[in-house]
């Protein structure tokens, strides 16, 4: 249940295949964002580097993202963090590990971010995966 959120359950199915006929993102796009954003986890990504990947101003991708996925561009991001997190917890990863990992500041940066997702801490999930 607490994987299943974080995995993405509240994202609308994948955007049409006239989605980028009309300016808007495809499944593929955002397919191949998800597998950019994996590989560059443990760096700064802002909504602008995810634009300048799929060719798109800001605002644009912003707009169509959101419209397409059901999710922000950030809320994309952080899915995706926090649910590499998850998995890595799981895994029994020690915490400022998994920090640098997922891209977050700090221990607390991600404990925090956990809690405000999830209800509960990394730390929890690492203990009931023991």
């Amino acid at each position: 249940l607490i994987g299943s959120y974080i995995l993405g359950m509240h994202q609308r199915a994948p955007a049409s295949p006239a989605a980028s006929a009309r300016g808007g993102i495809a499944a593929y796009m955002v397919a191949d964002l998800r597998a950019w954003i994996e590989q560059h986890l443990d760096q700064k990504i802002g909504v602008q580097d995810m634009a300048d990947r799929l060719g798109y101003s800001c605002a644009h991708f912003a707009r169509e993202f959101k419209r397409e996925v059901g999710v922000t561009p950030h809320g994309f991001l952080q899915d995706i963090r926090l649910s590499t997190a998850m998995d890595l917890a799981r895994r029994g990863a020690p915490l400022v590990d998994i920090a640098h990992r997922c891209g977050f500041a700090g221990q607390a940066h991600l404990s925090n971010a956990f809690k405000s997702r999830s209800g509960f801490s990394p730390a929890i999930v690492r203990q009931r995966s023991n």
